[in-house]
């Protein structure tokens, strides 16, 4: 074969070679998994720390009752801040109190502070389990980690989801650049859409949940930030939740005053206010006081800790609200003893009212006989 025939010939394998599957890594499954997986790790542990202000707010004619249907819905505005695996976060509660939390050394302590239902502030301390997930809720609004289900409740990065049981139905390189994941465990049947344009951070996601799949969570990021040299972060995530194909709510959740991997102060990490206070370590079952960072520094003594019912395992539940923390009920402290002059009060009211229903008792068997 030669001349025109050669060139030909050689044009077909080389435009062959250029469209087939496997010259864009569409063809080769496990490697364009170990990519996704490779990439989206990478781009979540490139953020060393992280601050930011966060609000999740009903979206596109949502009502906040709607919202709180479909999805887990704080008060807002939270702020949230890590470095490392230490992390932060603050939330308003709906009843007016605040709830904070540090997770150090795979521990978390909770400050709830007083309000209009709480008269005191409680601190206490325990062990998360793995549906607070490893980055708190922030990690859950950006698609960072992501919802198992009933048999192993909690929310896993997609590097340890891929490491648990799972079926998959497709992975493929799209025109976009982009690599599709579609998969089903425990939880549900997941799609993932990795973008290599923010280094293959999780840019669209699908959840139908293994309990009720007439339900459909959808997550889309809206605007990635580059929020430090070559590190991208999603400042703008709209959730959809369908039901039968009929759209029930959209919501959004929205960073600003982000400030990504510069130095950390010490306080930013520290619960506020703290020094001196008592708290109860639910694992353990003492009570203790700590220093400003949770540390103890007095002696510990017994407490009955009532633990209330388990984390429920419904993935219908965890799918609808998908990181309503979970925390014990506090013991609350006792109340101060009561004065010694409001029983003698309380009695000499009594024995005067006793003294007043006799004497009417009296007069009217007086009444009677005459």
């Amino acid at each position: 074969m030669t001349g025109p025939r050669l060139r030909w010939a050689a044009a077909l394998v080389g435009w062959l070679a250029l469209s087939s599957p496997f010259a864009w890594g569409g063809g080769d499954r496990d490697q364009l998994l170990a990519t996704a997986r490779d990439g989206n790790r990478a781009a979540i542990q490139s953020i060393t720390t992280m601050e930011c202000r966060y609000e999740r707010i009903p979206w596109a004619g949502t009502t906040l009752d709607q919202a709180k249907k479909c999805f887990f819905f704080p008060v807002s505005p939270g702020r949230f801040w890590r470095s490392g695996e230490v992390y932060r976060l603050m939330e308003p509660n709906d009843d007016g109190t605040i709830r904070e939390y540090v997770v150090r050394n795979g521990r978390i302590q909770v400050l709830r502070k007083k309000g209009r239902p709480v008269p005191w502030s409680t601190l206490s301390l325990n062990t998360p389990g793995p549906v607070d997930g490893v980055g708190g809720e922030i990690w859950q609004y950006l698609l960072f980690s992501h919802w198992w289900g009933k048999e192993n409740p909690g929310f896993y990065p997609f590097w340890d989801i891929i490491q648990q049981p799972y079926t998959l139905h497709t992975v493929e390189r799209l025109p976009s650049r982009e690599i599709h994941v579609d998969l089903s465990h425990a939880g549900g049947r997941w799609e993932f859409w990795f973008d290599p344009k923010v280094n293959y951070l999780v840019h669209r996601s699908v959840v139908i949940p293994a309990g009720d799949t007439t339900i459909r969570f959808e997550h889309q990021v809206i605007d990635f930030t580059e929020a430090s040299p070559a590190v991208f972060v999603p400042t703008t995530v709209e959730h959809r939740c369908s039901i039968r194909g009929e759209l029930q709510a959209v919501a959004r959740t929205v960073l600003t005053e982000l400030t990504v991997n510069r130095p950390m102060p010490a306080a930013s990490l520290r619960l506020p206010g703290i020094a001196g206070t008592e708290c109860i370590d639910f694992d353990r079952e003492v009570k203790y006081k700590v220093d400003a960072d949770g540390n103890r520094v007095g002696p510990e003594t017994p407490v009955e800790v009532h633990h209330g019912a388990p984390i429920p395992q419904d993935p219908d539940r965890w799918s609808r609200r998908p990181v309503e923390y979970y925390s014990p009920p506090l013991p609350m402290p006792s109340r101060p003893p009561t004065p010694w002059w409001v029983w003698l009060l309380a009695a000499a009211v009594c024995a005067l009212l006793a003294g007043v229903g006799l004497a009417v008792v009296r007069r009217r068997m007086r009444a009677s006989q005459a």
